[in-house]
């Protein structure tokens, strides 16, 4: 269900997303990347992502793109401004009871390019995978056991390609859990007749394909060489690894939803404008819920940066509300090139402190490299010393000029003096005092906006701009 094509439209990147005043933002700005950063209740759902996704759904040429949810009452939030569009049948609704599923390591594999190797590519969704549930995006403190996983799965995966079998994890721990432990049992009929891993092995002999194949005779040599001559404990703290990392995506929803399923839907059918939400908040299926919606976001990007310009030009866009759940290494690195691909990517969070735990430890590097990548950025109210000093170093500082003068009354003496010092455009106590909606502010949210390399109308380098929470309904 790949190669989804469509013709291509005039002046995608000129659409207008947002108006403020005499200001137009449009979809070549917004494909920047956008940050958007409030403390809780600060307006963030309510107020900006809201605006964004009505100038986003209503622009002109269409868009596709893909939302997800973070709380439970989240998707009446996103549809209403779907429905105020007109677009309610673009959508598709991925949730824990709908319809939808997806094969995420075959899909996987479909997207690997031309001359690459499938296995690989499939591993690199793994390994993202494996960040993900570390919570932290951190790796064993022993390289060891993270190697013995990856050849692993590298092993795994290239023995089920060529046994022509759909791949999976749940078929992949079988394999784990039946592999022989010496020569001799690849010859005894007993462990033959019940070892998962002897019948891929035989469907794959079968295959003309490995023969005088390096892959597959790599991958037979790491189960029929390596493995087997293991000792019995390294052996079995070895499979402990494998199982502990491949065992939370064969349980759950990511069984239910993506692992050994039958694809009906695909990731790139935004790119013909229909609108992908991924309706699995955290608040209610927790770890689960980013999980997968961690792994389709990763294959949307992948789709994003292979995809064809040529062939289908539309503006795509994706909202991740509570980035802090689902960021890691990859989304940094899309970060970096989806302008190029005219993909517009929204992230609203509390703080960039989670998102640094969510990266990993050591990974100041790359928090840094997020905030560059962002070239729009929304500064909502907030109450955090750190954000708020932020927010000030975002507008940045300017001259100012002090005049002093002294006067001795007794001598007559005076005396004036000059001095040029830095100071905040914009200080602290701005940001912390910005409206955050709700009946005590008539439901206007406030946000500062910075955009790079851009001064605006009035000569200053940030708007503050005011959003209605109920937009829709006046």
């Amino acid at each position: 269900m790949k190669g989804h094509t469509a013709q291509q439209v005039e002046r995608p990147l000129e659409a207008v997303i947002q108006q403020y005043g005499e200001e137009a933002i449009t979809a070549r700005d917004f494909a920047n990347n956008t940050l958007i950063l409030g403390s809780p209740g600060s307006g963030k759902t309510s107020g900006v992502l809201q605006s964004l996704q009505t100038g986003m759904l209503t622009a002109s040429p269409v868009m596709g793109g893909l939302f997800n949810t973070a709380k439970q009452d989240d998707l009446p939030s996103i549809l209403k401004p779907i429905e105020y569009a007109g677009r309610r049948d673009d959508c598709i609704i991925i949730n824990a009871l709908g319809e939808y599923r997806l094969n995420w390591l075959e899909y996987a594999r479909a997207q690997t390019p031309e001359g690459s190797n499938e296995a690989i590519t499939v591993l690199e969704l793994m390994r993202v995978f494996r960040e993900m549930v570390s919570k932290t995006g951190a790796t064993s403190k022993d390289p060891f056991w993270d190697t013995h996983v990856d050849k692993y799965c590298l092993a795994s995966i290239t023995l089920l390609i060529y046994a022509k079998a759909s791949l999976s994890v749940k078929k992949m721990i079988k394999i784990l859990h039946s592999m022989p432990r010496s020569i001799e049992d690849t010859k005894d009929e007993q462990f033959i007749s019940r070892s998962e891993f002897m019948y891929y092995l035989n469907l794959a002999l079968d295959n003309p394909d490995s023969e005088n194949n390096d892959a597959f005779d790599q991958c037979v040599s790491y189960f029929l060489d390596e493995m087997v001559q293991l000792d019995q404990r390294t052996y079995s703290n070895i499979v402990a690894s494998i199982h502990a990392t491949l065992f939370p995506a064969s349980i759950g929803l990511m069984a239910t939803l993506l692992d050994d399923v039958e694809s009906n839907f695909t990731m790139d059918m935004s790119f013909e404008g229909k609108i992908l939400i991924i309706d699995l908040p955290s608040s209610v299926y927790h770890e689960q819920g980013n999980l997968v919606t961690s792994m389709l976001m990763y294959l949307w990007q992948k789709d994003v940066m292979k995809r064809d310009l040529s062939l289908n030009n539309r503006m795509v866009f994706s909202f991740i509300d509570e980035a802090q759940l689902t960021i890691n290494k990859q989304t940094v690195a899309f970060s970096s090139v989806c302008r190029s691909q005219q993909a517009i990517c929204v992230y609203a969070t509390q703080s960039l402190a989670a998102i640094k735990v969510r990266l990993g430890h050591h990974s100041d590097h790359l928090l840094d490299q997020f905030i560059n990548n962002c070239g729009n950025i929304y500064m909502l109210s907030s109450t955090n010393p750190d954000t708020l000093r932020l927010f000030s170093d975002l507008v940045g500082k300017d001259y100012e000029m002090r005049m002093g003068f002294n006067a001795g009354l007794d001598t007559g003496n005076h005396s004036a003096n000059a001095s040029e010092d830095y100071r905040y455009i914009l200080p602290e106590r701005i940001f912390r005092l910005l409206a955050t909606g709700g009946p005590r502010n008539n439901y206007y949210v406030e946000a500062i906006f910075v955009t790079a390399g851009r001064t605006f109308a009035e000569g200053e380098t940030y708007l503050r701009v005011v959003f209605d929470q109920k937009m829709l309904e006046r």
